[in-house]
């Protein structure tokens, strides 16, 4: 084996053109990563340092514990303000509060304003009916000739009025959906 590494060594020695110089390579730095798979168990370090975070961002009013400071699980490390975030909370509570208030005012106002119209179909249902009536009398007036044609065009026209009337008591919707707008009930 001596006698291969010599031969070797030698080799290289004995160059055939003494004025090219020797071939060189530009040193490049580059990252290196090795990946090691093992089976284990992984234990905590003594003394290892941790990073902890807060979920929300603020001001640090108190501060529990410093670098260095040996800490335990659940321990209270530092305290953030609370004036806005209490302030936040108080805000959606009172907005439940008025929230809670509306529905409580519309149960109780909803059944008047329920049969406030009920009674309002039934008036103009009873002056649908009454125009009917008159219309029909006046009809048979005309048959008999004791009425005048303008008598009974304006008992048809009366008739006409009620119904519009009370077709415009009821909101009808034209499709399926969500209603997206409230309705007010205003006082005649």
């Amino acid at each position: 084996m001596k006698k291969i590494l010599i031969v070797a060594l030698l080799g290289g020695c004995g160059r055939k053109d003494e004025s090219a110089p020797p071939a060189t390579a530009r040193a490049v730095r580059r990252e290196l990563t090795a990946t090691v798979r093992a089976t284990g168990a992984v234990k905590p370090q003594v003394g290892a340092e941790v990073r902890v975070g807060s979920r929300i961002s603020g001001r640090v009013t108190r501060l529990h514990a410093n670098i260095r400071d040996e800490v335990r699980k659940d321990q209270v490390l530092a305290e953030l303000e609370k004036e806005e975030l209490e302030a936040a909370v108080a805000q959606r509570r009172a907005e439940v509060l008025l929230a809670e208030a509306r529905l409580s005012s519309l149960e109780k106002v909803l059944p008047r304003e329920i049969e406030r119209a009920e009674a309002d179909v039934a008036r103009w249902q009873a002056t649908e009916t009454l125009a009917r009536k008159e219309l029909e009398r006046q009809d048979d007036l005309l048959r008999q000739e004791f009425t005048t044609l303008q008598a009974r065009e304006q008992a048809q026209e009366k008739l006409l009025v009620a119904q519009a009337q009370l077709d415009d008591l009821v909101l009808v919707t034209d499709d399926d959906g969500i209603l997206a707008y409230d309705v007010k009930v205003l006082e005649p």
